[in-house]
Parts: structure tokens; C-alpha cells; sequence
């Protein structure tokens, strides 16, 4: 495997843990904060600038090493071969392909009838599951209380179950459309092939002589084509041009996440992070009107 490879893995490996490290932190708190109030101390806090700084002094280490990686990559022009590629997209891949076909095959017709069907069904299906989740938020007997983290908690518990189904109904049905969209470009293909073979076969049998003909015309064409167009030269100074560009951006790019990471942590040592913190909370409270 190469190096390159390698270190993208271990730079999205780090960042998937950081992201666990912290989700399953925040999670731990909640849990013992809730716990703590049930025990008989209402007015304290759950979240609480202490219990943040413990977590993020905890996961540290690992940030660092991402941003050191991160920068790394950038200087060294580390980067993903596919990124310059554009995206993927099956949809429209089909569309090129099936747009060729005169005349569409049954297996074409009924792929395509399937995947309307699955394109529907999901978003029903996602609909459906957003009904229990829209009952809950107009019943105004859910947040009559004035324990914000309970009513949040109670919130997001009752929530959270139906947006995961709508969000797992779309990806399956998703997934399966695009199985669809890629036998149904299989099944054009075949299609296409049978066209031209139609074609040719009418074509050899009406013109002999001068398919003969054009196809020496566009032999030469072809032999001759590469040598006229491609310069001698011209390759090599894209080439370098592209390179010096690539590490001036990458160069850019490392300047300007190392002055974020500072600005992030001064902000952290002079205060500024409790008094954003407090400030977003009362904005929050008082906008929703619960405060």
C-alpha cells in the first residue's frame, strides 16, 4: 500500500476517533449529571465548564495529533488522487448511457418503473416516520415543565428513534435504487451493442465500398492525430506549473489553520470560551422562551 494511503487513513482514523472520544464524553456526562439531579440537587449543572475542559484535556493528545498531521499533509502536498476527478453520480452516468438507446429494452422499462416505486416508497416511508415526531413537538404538555434539560432530554429521547428510521428507510432505499440504476445501465449497454451491430450489419450490406472507404479515412485520422496534437514539451510545464501551485495552496491553506488553532486556544485560556458559552445559553433559553 502507499505511503500517501496510508497516511490519509491514519489522518481520517484520528479524526473518527476524536469525533467518539468526544460524543461518547458528552453521553458520560449527561448520564452522570442526570443522575446526580434525580439524586437530589435539582439547581446544579450538567454540562459545566470544568467537566468541558476535563473532556477536551482528555482528548488532547489526539487533536494534536491531527492537526500535526493535517499540516503535514498540507505542506507536503499529501493529497487524494481522485480528488481533481468530479464526483461520482450514478444517476447521471444512466442518464448519458440510457440517453443513447433509440429504443429501450423491458429489463431498461422495468428498472426504471422500480426505481420510481423505491423513490416514493422512501420518502413515504421517511414522511411516516416524521408524524410521531411532528404529534410531539405541537403538544404543548411536553414542555410545560421548567427543567430545560429535562424537557431537552425528553426532547431528543422521543425524537431520535423516528429520525434515525426516516434517515436508515432513505439510505436503504437509496442504496437500492442505485443497484437499480447500475443494472439498468448494464442492461443498456447490451442494448447499445445490439443497436450497433443492427446498424452495421444493415449498413455493410447496403455500402461496402464506401464503409471501406471511410474507415481508411478515419484510420489515417486517427494515426495521425496524436503526433499533430500533442507538443512536444507542453506536459512537463503544465506539470510543474500545477506542482509549484499545489504547495503555495497547501502552504496557504497549513498558515491558516495553524492561526486558527490559536486564535481557538487563547480564546480558551483568557475566558472568552465560559463567556460564549453563558451567553449562548441565554440566548438560547430566552429565544425558545423555556428560560
Amino acid at each position: 500500500m502507499e505511503k500517501k494511503r496510508v497516511f490519509l487513513y491514519l489522518q481520517a482514523a484520528l479524526c473518527i476517533l476524536t469525533v467518539i472520544i468526544l460524543g461518547t464524553s458528552v453521553i458520560g456526562i449527561y448520564r452522570e449529571g442526570a443522575l446526580w439531579k434525580a439524586a437530589g440537587h435539582p439547581g446544579d449543572w450538567i454540562f459545566t465548564p470544568e467537566k468541558a475542559r476535563e473532556v477536551i484535556l482528555r482528548v488532547l493528545p489526539v487533536i494534536l495529533c491531527g492537526c500535526v498531521l493535517t499540516v503535514t499533509g498540507l505542506l507536503q502536498g499529501v493529497m487524494d488522487g481522485k480528488e481533481e476527478l468530479p464526483p461520482a453520480d450514478t444517476e447521471t452516468s444512466r442518464d448519458l448511457i440510457c440517453g443513447r438507446v433509440k429504443e429501450p429494452a423491458e429489463a431498461m422499462i422495468h428498472e426504471r418503473e422500480l426505481q420510481k416505486k423505491l423513490r416514493i416508497g422512501g420518502w413515504a416511508g421517511a414522511l411516516g416516520c416524521m408524524v410521531p415526531v411532528l404529534l410531539y413537538i405541537t403538544d404543548g404538555r411536553n414542555f410545560e415543565s421548567t427543567d430545560l434539560e429535562a424537557v431537552m432530554g425528553a426532547l431528543v429521547m422521543h425524537i431520535l428513534p423516528w429520525t434515525a428510521a426516516a434517515l436508515v428507510i432513505l439510505a436503504v432505499c437509496a442504496l437500492l435504487g442505485e443497484n437499480s440504476m447500475k443494472r439498468e445501465m448494464a442492461a443498456a449497454g447490451i442494448r447499445l451493442k445490439e443497436e450497433k451491430a443492427a446498424e452495421a450489419a444493415g449498413t455493410a450490406a447496403g455500402n461496402p465500398a464506401d464503409d471501406g472507404a471511410a474507415c481508411g479515412v478515419s484510420g489515417a485520422e486517427t494515426a495521425a492525430g496524436p503526433a499533430a496534437e500533442t507538443p512536444g514539451g507542453s506536459g512537463t510545464e503544465a506539470a510543474g506549473g500545477a506542482e509549484t501551485d499545489g504547495r503555495k495552496t497547501a502552504l496557504l491553506r497549513g498558515v491558516v489553520l495553524a492561526a486558527a488553532v490559536v486564535c481557538i486556544l487563547a480564546g480558551i485560556y483568557n475566558g472568552s470560551m465560559r463567556d460564549v458559552l453563558f451567553k449562548a445559553i441565554n440566548i438560547c433559553t430566552e429565544c425558545i422562551g423555556l428560560g
